[in-house]
């Protein structure tokens, strides 16, 4: 099973099949001889903040943490991040055979050739690398420049996107000038302020009431999404301390760093030029974040849901032996084309070339020319596919090259399906048909060799 991970210290996370498994911000705190990770540290940060550590993705390559910042002086980012991934593979990994990984938009050759070698050490089996920018803008935004917003515990991340044949990363640029823990910080004083108009109490001026505040942020700014007035409550000695508030606070606190983001992005908008803007999940859950960058002239706003994770590897057309000799390093990738429309396209348009690759499952299995390539139950490593399934015959179908295109014959007495419909002898086929076959139906893609991602391992 495939794994994907999005790698984002505002919260890391694992899923495979289409569902999330896990949810890591990037937090390690140190108490005694425990570790704690994740959601566990971030519960600490303001009870032993000497001994927390939430920097080592964000500074990842660089080299030794301040002295006296953590017991483990010499301690570097590298080693923080090792021990963060350490934990989580030790939980996923049983189930998983592979990963993705979706990196930062802004991740350079020493960020990723630091974070393979780390996976190489804990034995992380990874196929591919994809810049989570190109993984979450599925759909072209023709006449339009399309870019990707991103936001991290410490910084910004705006990528502008080509939109040609294939979506590729044109630049990127980033700021630490707004981050998600500035944000935190703008609302827990918020927050404090409610209690001490309210009580008179303030719950900064004690580390327990002070991380009860952080630890509840997240559910007061759900609330109000979709509230006028909030309840806000923490304990303190034994008691409940109440207060309530009007929701605006939260966006009269984010407002600086919202106008600074809004300000951000126009500067890297060429004048005139309208622009569609794909915001990430975290971003627009924020109270307010939406209609601030809504307003910049000429910017049209869609609104991100959580990463598509499966329709990322449905993108994702990985040579065979992809991640035996090194992770593909993906680049660019197809845009996402939905079943309905492959279904719906009528047979002999001119919508592709002819294929060099079948894929099944997020693997590609080269088209040699003048070579016949076989799919079924019985079929023998060096003929084809071997596919086991209900419905499958030991030789189902058969691809073959004839002139300057292929085509797929049917040898299953009818039981192989085209875009959905019957194949009855034999028939043209081009880059981008969908292949079904059995029960339940298991489906191959044909693909064209400048949409199968490249490496030196490459299935040749």
């Amino acid at each position: 099973m495939i794994g994907v991970v999005e790698l984002n210290d505002a919260g890391v996370l694992v899923a495979s099949g289409g569902s999330e498994l896990l949810e890591s911000p990037g937090y390690l705190a140190f108490e005694g001889k425990n570790m704690h990770v994740g959601a566990a540290a971030a519960q600490r940060v303001k009870l032993i903040p000497t001994q927390t550590q939430y920097a080592f993705w964000e500074y990842f390559a660089s080299d030794t943490l301040p002295t006296g910042q953590l017991p483990q002086t010499g301690l570097k980012h590298a080693d923080l991040a090792y021990r963060h991934l350490e934990r989580l593979w030790s939980i996923v990994g049983k189930d998983l055979k592979q990963l993705v990984l979706c990196v930062p938009a802004d991740w350079g050759r020493a960020e990723l050739g630091l974070l393979l070698g780390i996976c190489q050490t804990l034995k992380i089996p990874v196929r591919a690398l994809v810049n989570v920018a190109l993984a979450a803008s599925a759909a072209p935004q023709p006449g339009r420049t399309l870019m990707h917003l991103d936001l991290h515990l410490h910084r910004l991340v705006l990528s502008t996107l080509d939109q040609g044949p294939w979506l590729s990363q044109a630049a990127v640029e980033s700021t630490r000038e707004v981050g998600l823990l500035r944000l935190l910080d703008g609302w827990a004083f918020a927050a404090a302020g409610a209690f001490v108009q309210a009580t008179r109490f303030d719950p900064l001026h004690q580390a327990q009431t002070e991380q009860q505040l952080f630890d509840r942020l997240p559910a007061w700014l759900a609330a109000a999404s979709g509230s006028r007035q909030l309840s806000l409550s923490v304990e303190h000695n034994g008691n409940t301390v109440e207060a309530r508030a009007p929701s605006q606070i939260f966006r009269d606190a984010a407002e600086p760093l919202y106008r600074r983001m809004a300000e951000f992005v126009g500067s890297h908008v060429a004048g005139g030029d309208p622009v569609s803007l794909v915001i990430s999940p975290r971003l627009a859950a924020l109270p307010g974040v939406s209609e601030e960058l809504a307003a910049l002239p000429d910017v049209e706003l869609i609104p991100g849901g959580r990463l598509d994770f499966a329709g990322v590897l449905n993108r994702l057309y990985l040579p065979r032996d992809a991640g035996q000799g090194g992770a593909v390093n993906v680049t660019r990738i197809p845009w996402f084309k939905s079943e309905e429309q492959a279904n719906h396209q009528a047979p002999g348009t001119a919508r592709a070339s002819a294929p060099t690759h079948l894929l099944h499952e997020h693997t590609a299995y080269r088209l040699a020319s003048g070579q016949p390539f076989v799919v079924g139950a019985g079929v023998q490593q060096n003929d084809g596919l071997k596919l086991v399934g209900g419905g499958v015959g030991e030789r189902h179908f058969r691809l073959r090259q004839e002139g300057g295109g292929w085509l797929l014959e049917d040898l299953s007495g009818g039981a192989t399906r085209i875009n959905g419909e019957a194949l009855e002898g034999r028939r043209a086929v081009a880059a981008g048909d969908r292949i079904q076959l059995g029960n339940p139906a298991q489906e191959l893609i044909l693909i064209a060799e400048a949409a199968a991602v490249r490496s030196p391992s490459a299935a040749s």
